[in-house]
């Protein structure tokens, strides 16, 4: 029977795809260190345990390892489901080490093969980092040629030299079919995926969202995509206020914030009320707007029907650019767009524009009637803290001190100052970030804008003062003219909008300057990373429209390469010539795989052929030289594969 582990490139094979698997666990991000070290060990150690395998010892004392690292898990995972993930991935580590440093001579590797792909697929769903697909393409090499290796023991041709190339050729045919079909088949982002959000703990863009959890895990990533053009048509930069919201948040449980709920159901808007002019249009009060006009383009497929705009904002218009979309108000002030076809209004930019009062509403409510309060209030003052109640209390009463009975302005920015000047902001995933609210507020951690904001948001309601999370872009990145403003996927940001006793909201924003405004690294390895992120980001978020665009360019190039080539017809005849050398040179000179691999093996001999020598007569020189037995043993294989390819 043949031996499957005595092939030296099936062992390579199979170390490679079992250290693939360990990468594959430790991009995931949920397994300690002190786990994975152990296990590369054993695995590139694997090569000089194999003498130690046939010893009934050195099995037993495998098998009663697994078994105890077995039960270890199953304890821990009975502490929380939060260790399920970890535990299982673990646990097909060790299994995939074990099987490496015990299979035997005569045993298939059959099992190895199937864990290693089952792995690969599982770690998918929590990895989306570029790292994680880079690695996947080289797995893919690696498990095809593996395959490949094994059927070639099974038949007893695992040393031939054209079984490495056959696999490898077969990995890039195999990655070719998958980008294929990556490039031709747009993905559907508004399908949930088949993992749940909250258990994805891979590395994610920032952007803006409609949800915000405090304790999601992962590393940010900045990225200089732009989602928002805002250009001045009336006023100056001074007139534009830089926080827009997308979305409002009014009830806290769990770490999690949540929209308020059935809206309508209490009894009407908490906000100055949006009244719809014309389908496309809103305004509000009597739409009178001395402030800055503005022309707002929303790229991007997933902020598609938000109609992001400042507090500012008394109307609103849709322009028709945007296609045959109604304009819908919603009773916490934000607005959105009417996607109708869905598709098709991923594919198409949202055009609006914006006129703005040149004062907030703080400022100029003691000028208007007081109206008590456009709807209940009570949902933005539910003081729900996750058990932190007290410590809350404690310290909002600390700050504020003889000030109790202070307007609540001054509350609002004694508290404000305090979080912005002794906390620390830190970006999701970095070094010493919080994993939740009672870290941060501990002072041992840094946190990322959403801590600072739900801190304020809920300190106020502490002390009875109504407010909510708002979420959207901090906007301030002007360019040199002073008339468009360029908002990116990073400037996404978090603050707290709070509501006077008149009924007006008015913004507060705790988070330090230096975090609002994060910055991508501009050093010549930063600009690097961001262009790759940048392509990373292109392919990922690869649609419809994407494809559509990338099939009307492809329809352009003939038209572009022959205007091209009108231009610069010297250069376009020079490129057309070295082509046509390189074909013609390829076609004299190319060989069958099977003869180039046969030269090879006898260049590897280092004895040449004589000139009208067959290949078996050179062969039989060979075997009465004095060479090395892996050599003659290739050669031999090379010369047999060459004329079973030549004299089939």
């Amino acid at each position: 029977m043949t031996e499957f582990t005595d092939s030296p490139r099936l062992q390579a094979s199979l170390v490679a795809l079992v250290l693939s698997n360990v990468v594959f666990v430790h991009l995931t991000g949920a397994v300690t260190w002190w786990w994975l070290v152990p296990l590369y060990v054993l695995t590139l150690g694997a090569p000089l345990l194999r003498h130690l395998r046939p010893s009934l010892v050195y099995r037993a004392l495998w098998n009663i390892s697994v078994m105890a690292i077995f039960a270890l898990l199953v304890h821990h995972a009975s502490s929380g489901i939060e260790h399920l993930l970890e535990d299982g991935l673990i646990l097909a580590a060790i299994c995939q080490v074990h099987l490496l440093n015990n299979l035997g001579p005569r045993q298939r590797p059959d099992l190895l093969f199937f864990n290693s792909f089952l792995i690969a697929l599982v770690t998918s769903f929590f990895c989306q980092d570029v790292e994680f697909a880079a690695l996947f393409a080289v797995y893919a090499g690696i498990l095809t040629v593996g395959l490949q290796l094994s059927c070639a023991a099974d038949s007893g041709a695992a040393h031939a030299p054209h079984v490495l190339w056959d696999g490898g050729r077969r990995a890039v045919a195999t990655l070719a079919v998958t980008a294929i079909a990556f490039a031709t088949l747009p993905r559907d982002f508004e399908r949930p995926g088949l993992v749940s959000e909250t258990l994805m703990r891979s590395g994610s863009q920032v952007g803006f969202s409609e949800t915000v959890m405090l304790g999601r895990s992962g590393r940010a990533i900045l990225s200089n995509r732009v989602v928002l053009r805002i250009r001045l048509l009336k006023g100056s930069r001074a007139d534009v206020p830089a926080h827009w919201r997308g979305a409002t948040f009014a009830q806290f449980s769990k770490g999690s914030w949540m929209p308020l709920s059935g809206r309508l159901r209490f009894g009407g808007s908490v906000d100055r009320a949006w009244q719809q002019t014309e389908f496309n249009a809103a305004q509000r009060g009597d739409g009178r707007a001395d402030g800055a006009r503005l022309a707002v383009t929303v790229e991007g497929q997933r902020a598609a029907g938000h109609v992001f705009a400042p507090l500012e904002s008394n109307s609103v218009r849709l322009i028709a650019a945007s296609g045959n979309r109604a304009l819908i108000p919603y009773p916490d002030g934000t607005l959105a767009a009417e996607r109708g076809n869905r598709r098709r209004a991923a594919r198409e930019p949202l055009h609006y524009e914006l006129a703005l009062n040149a004062t907030t509403e703080a400022e100029e409510h003691s000028a208007r009637p007081r109206h008590g309060s456009w709807g209940p209030i009570y949902p933005y003052m539910q003081y729900a803290s996750d058990g932190l109640g007290e410590q809350i209390v404690q310290l909002t009463q600390r700050l504020i001190g003889d000030q109790r009975a202070a307007p609540q302005h001054v509350v609002a920015e004694r508290l404000r100052r305090h979080l912005a000047s002794s906390y620390s902001y830190l970006l999701p995933g970095a070094q010493g970030a919080a994993r939740d609210l009672e870290h941060f507020l501990s002072g041992a951690a840094g946190g990322h804008c959403e801590y600072f904001a739900t801190a304020l948001c809920l300190m106020l309601r502490s002390q009875n003062i109504p407010c909510r999370l708002a979420t959207g872009y901090l906007c301030e990145e002007w360019d040199e003219t002073g008339r468009l403003l360029t908002v990116r996927s990073r400037h996404a940001h978090a603050w707290v909008e709070v509501r006077d006793p008149a009924g007006f909201w008015y913004a507060v924003d705790p988070t330090p300057a230096a975090g609002a405004t994060a910055e991508v690294a501009q050093t010549l390895l930063g600009q690097l990373g961001e262009q790759l992120g940048a392509l990373w980001g292109a392919v990922t978020t690869f649609d419809g429209d994407a494809r559509d665009q990338a099939l009307q360019a492809l329809a352009a190039a003939p038209g572009q390469a022959a205007r091209w080539t009108r231009r610069h017809p010297l250069t376009a005849t020079a490129a057309l010539l070295l082509i046509g050398t390189l074909v013609v040179r390829r076609r004299r000179h190319g060989e069958p795989l099977v003869i180039r691999a046969y030269h090879r093996a006898v260049a590897r001999t280092r004895l040449r052929r004589l000139p009208g020598e067959t290949p078996r007569e050179h062969l039989a020189r060979a075997r009465h030289a004095d060479l090395d037995a892996t050599r003659l043993e290739a050669l031999e294989a090379a010369m047999t594969a060459h004329e079973a390819a030549r004299y089939r």
